[in-house]
């Protein structure tokens, strides 16, 4: 929050050379990054409640932030009900303002909550071995989440130094919008994954019982994922490229740019449901969590980043082709996500006897 809100514009030209997407989005993200504060907070409480079976809880507060942020930004960004039209500030202002009703709903919720109550003198002193045993198992997720996510912003650095860089990251931000609708069921049954795989581990069942319900759980996300990526291609072919796309002012190219996109998202659907649950729910839900790291970060750092720059930067591939490489990564995890599942080597009971 601090580095998007005193250099802006340093971050932004790190991601691309276009000084008019500079000028645009260095009010945007000055704002926007003080929702990373309240976001953190509320989605580690909402975390915690998934974890004891309680994922309603979740469901209502984001559905209430997304609800707040729909309408902020309709109201903010276009001036309506009085307001002043605000352009990229309203969108902001609208992001930080349904952070704020996510922190405020989950606190709310935390103070009157009796199943696992707040325990106050627990929050700066949680004790040596829970702090040991939180850093073993935390640590590497949140390498993993870092080097994920930096590689998945390099993947817009890349495109921002591109040739009709404007048009190629239009078109993968109006893809990738389409995408995480199609893929918010994908997630949801990971999350889940890793809560059932905890659970089974936890009550002491055997390493073949667990290995069967991984295995089980990772075929049933494969299947829904099949099934989800032919709904976003009719969806697409019906409903959005004649309707919804045109909402969004793309040149030609950028729509064409976003079509091989979506084919592509929907075409690795497959995979991309079975390695999300494989490896968010089945592996961390079992504690394997230094072997998670490497399967998510190693396609994307040793494979497709390194491809999408011999492409993009250095052979000047057209865009088209170029736009094939958002696929590369889950082709490349899912073979290494299968052989780990198979292993059993994955099964760890991390629980406390007292």
């Amino acid at each position: 929050a601090l580095i998007m809100a005193f250099f802006p514009a340093d971050v932004l030209l790190m991601v691309t050379d276009n000084l008019r997407l500079v000028a645009i989005g260095t009010p945007y993200i000055r704002i926007v990054g003080f929702s990373y504060i309240l976001n953190s907070l509320s989605s580690i409480y909402i975390g915690m409640q998934r974890s004891i079976e309680n994922p309603r809880f979740g469901m209502l507060v984001f559905g209430a932030s997304m609800l707040c942020n729909t309408v902020g930004n309709y109201v903010l960004i276009f001036g309506k009900l009085g307001f002043p039209a605000l352009g990229v500030t309203g969108a902001a202002a609208a992001t930080l303002l349904s952070r704020v009703v996510e922190f405020v709903l989950a606190f709310g919720y935390a103070l009157r909550c009796r199943t696992v109550p707040l325990q106050w003198s627990a929050l700066l002193r949680p004790g040596r071995e829970m702090l040991r045993r939180f850093i073993h198992y935390s640590a590497p997720v949140l390498a993993n989440e870092t080097l994920w996510g930096v590689g998945y912003s390099l993947i817009t650095v890349i495109m921002g130094h591109m040739a009709a860089s404007g048009d190629l990251i239009a078109a993968y931000t109006v893809a990738g919008s389409i995408d995480k609708l199609s893929t918010a069921g994908i997630y949801g049954i990971a999350n889940a994954a890793a809560v059932i795989v905890g659970k089974e581990i936890g009550i002491g069942s055997s390493r073949e019982s667990v290995v069967r319900i991984g295995k089980a759980v990772c075929l049933t996300a494969f299947l829904f994922a099949l099934a989800l990526g032919g709904v976003e291609l009719l969806a697409f072919f019906t409903l959005l490229r004649p309707y919804v796309l045109p909402l969004f002012s793309l040149s030609a190219g950028a729509a064409a740019m976003c079509a091989v996109m979506v084919y592509c998202y929907a075409g690795v659907m497959p995979l991309h449901g079975f390695s999300s649950t494989m490896v968010v729910g089945v592996l961390r839900g079992s504690g394997d969590v230094r072997a998670s790291l490497l399967i998510d970060n190693f396609p994307l750092w040793c494979m497709e980043l390194p491809l999408m720059c011999l492409l993009g930067l250095v052979l000047k591939v057209p865009n088209e082709m170029f736009c094939l490489c958002i696929a590369i990564e889950h082709l490349a995890k899912a073979p290494i996500g299968l052989w780990r599942i198979h292993s059993g080597k994955w099964v760890h009971d991390i629980t406390r006897s007292d």
